[in-house]
């Protein structure tokens, strides 16, 4: 029986060894989890857009393709804040048309945007959109 209880004691001991290294593993792993968690993601900075600064900078001719984009983008992004009268959105498109720095492809995507929001303006849209590409010949 002695022989049996030695073991015993010898296995309880390892034991309490490993259940001692496995808490100190996890109070480790804790102690670097709350050191070097990681960041939270920061936050774009709100824009704020008015009518009147989108058409400012599609009437500049300085201004990039880029730039010209963006502002298309966040004009149909804010469209519903915007609430732009019809007059307002057909010299948005006229000016991005007129724009020398536009491409087709923007000019034909932000047409075919300002139609699905105001399938009511359609002829309008084709109207400005025709005479301003005549303009640019």
């Amino acid at each position: 029986m002695g022989d049996f209880q030695e073991k015993g004691g010898v296995m309880g001991e390892n034991l309490l060894w490993v259940i001692g290294v496995l808490i100190i593993g996890v109070a480790l792993v804790g102690v670097l989890l709350y050191f070097f968690k990681p960041k939270p993601p920061l936050k774009a900075p709100k824009v704020e857009v008015s009518l009147e600064e989108l058409k400012r900078i599609l009437k500049d001719r300085s201004k990039t393709f880029e730039e010209i984009e963006r502002a298309t983008g966040l004009f149909l992004e804010h469209f519903g804040r915007l609430s732009p009268s019809k007059e307002a959105r057909l010299e948005v498109l006229y000016l991005v048309v007129i724009h020398p720095k536009v491409s087709s492809k923007l000019v034909l995507s932000f047409e075919k945007e300002l139609k699905a929001k105001n399938p009511e303006d359609s002829k309008e849209i084709e109207a400005v959109l025709k005479g301003a590409l005549d303009s640019r010949k």
